[in-house]
């Protein structure tokens, strides 16, 4: 089913905006690899005269990062709100407890563990907070023939998670508003890039596009 004239509008103003977020961007990634190098302390190998000499790597940056790192183990993050002074007590009560609510789904400790890594590293990390339903397919064994060694499968869906979680996002998937500055309020716009296979792009958003006139390879 092709796009109407306002998808098509629709979506290529979006890829414009993505477009110009990551051209935005590029001037502090591009040093992202330089960090990364840093922090798994790889050295660079020597040339010319002192090709013959050791590369000792740098210990700095990484044993900086453990350390930050450590001050944060076994604490928990619990907000301040700061009551608006024509909002009820109860409002800054309620958002204070949702937070915590939300804390205590998923596996909060170490999806903030990556992010604080991330922004130890890289000057960026990112979280967000969504509802997630995780179905697995799962065989039980319904009949058994020993004579014949042969099963009979009964399969059903299980539901492991379904419920709010937060969860890390790779600030090499994130694209900011290009007109954005330091103060994260500035920030208008977020894109995140997904890295799906064919088949989980395909459950996930079969309802937006026809799978089936897209081909395997592009």
């Amino acid at each position: 089913m092709p796009l109407s004239p306002a998808q098509t509008s629709r979506a290529n103003f979006i890829l414009h905006r993505a477009h110009t977020m990551a051209t935005a961007r590029e001037k502090y990634v591009r040093k992202w690899k330089t960090y990364e190098k840093k922090w798994r302390m790889i050295a660079d190998e020597r040339r010319g005269e002192d090709k013959w000499r050791a590369s000792l790597p740098d210990t700095w940056g990484y044993a900086t990062v453990k350390t930050a790192q450590a001050a944060f183990v076994d604490s928990r993050v619990v907000p301040t709100v700061i009551r608006h002074e024509d909002d009820p007590k109860s409002k800054a009560d309620n958002l204070k407890d949702l937070y915590v609510s939300v804390s205590d789904k998923g596996n909060l400790d170490l999806e903030l563990y990556y992010m604080r890594l991330d922004t130890f590293k890289l000057g960026n990390g990112y979280t967000k907070t969504i509802p997630v339903k995780n179905i697995r397919t799962v065989h039980d064994i319904e009949k058994f023939n020993p004579e014949t060694n042969t099963f009979v499968w009964n399969k059903r869906k299980i539901t492991e998670f379904d419920d709010i979680k937060t969860i890390r996002v790779s600030p090499y998937l994130m694209l900011l508003d290009e007109l954005a500055r330091g103060n994260p309020e500035s920030i208008r716009d977020r894109i995140e890039i997904e890295v799906l296979a064919r088949d989980q792009a395909k459950e996930i958003y079969g309802h937006l596009v026809d799978f089936d006139t897209i081909p395997d390879t592009v």
